[in-house]
């Protein structure tokens, strides 16, 4: 009777380990100490970031078929105008507009892989938690700028809308350019919250290596 209430025991104990692994967390070895080493990353966590990059990536995507379609436009203005004496009516209009689109589509997918341009001259014999704190500081304050510009490109696209201010050649209404830009900014947002995340959470992992 005892021997199989120990066996039983073991198994279940043994068992433990799998089932975490499996329903629970992915193991990934972490470059440093024992090569068999493993940090358990909650798979949730790991779903939505692929989902969060895969959404970047549709963005700028779109962002780089705007631009394409801008340079088409533009170099179908300088022909025209070359050999028919005859611009594309609006040209600089779609430039204006699609330009702002096609920028703001580009900032999440910069975010997410860390494209910003970053002045590491003090910072460059830091250790890794300290960099880290600073790239969550620096993730912060952009959450909150983006955060704002949302916030206010609400408010002007709706007074827009209001005013019915549209463009002088093509009379295309200003506002309909302002909603993708808008989401293009709360992407951003969830984006940096994503990166500041990845980055504090990096701070502990960095200090348990130690």
């Amino acid at each position: 009777m005892e021997n199989g209430m120990i066996q039983q025991v073991c198994d279940r104990e043994t068992d433990r380990p799998e089932q975490r692994v499996n329903e629970r967390t992915t193991a990934k070895p972490t470059g440093k100490g024992s090569p068999f080493q493993e940090v358990y990353v909650n798979t949730s966590s790991l779903r939505v970031d692929a989902v969060l990059r895969r959404v970047c990536r549709i963005f700028a995507a779109t962002g780089g078929i705007i631009l394409t379609a801008l340079t088409l436009v533009t170099v179908g203005t300088v022909l025209g105008r070359a050999i028919f004496n005859t611009p594309i009516p609006g040209d600089f209009e779609l430039v204006e507009l699609g330009g702002a689109i096609a920028v703001s589509f580009f900032l999440p997918y910069c975010q997410i892989h860390e494209g910003n341009v970053i002045v590491d001259i003090v910072t460059a014999k830091a250790p890794q938690g300290v960099k880290r704190l600073l790239g969550a500081l620096g993730d912060l304050l952009l959450l909150l700028i983006s955060a704002l510009i949302s916030w206010r490109l609400i408010h002007g696209c709706l007074q827009y809308k209001d005013y019915g201010d549209v463009s002088m050649i093509l009379q295309i209404p200003t506002w309909w350019a302002i909603p993708p830009i808008i989401a293009a900014f709360i992407l951003l947002t969830i984006t940096c919250a994503s990166t500041m995340v990845t980055n504090l959470l990096a701070i502990g992992g960095s200090e348990d290596a130690k």
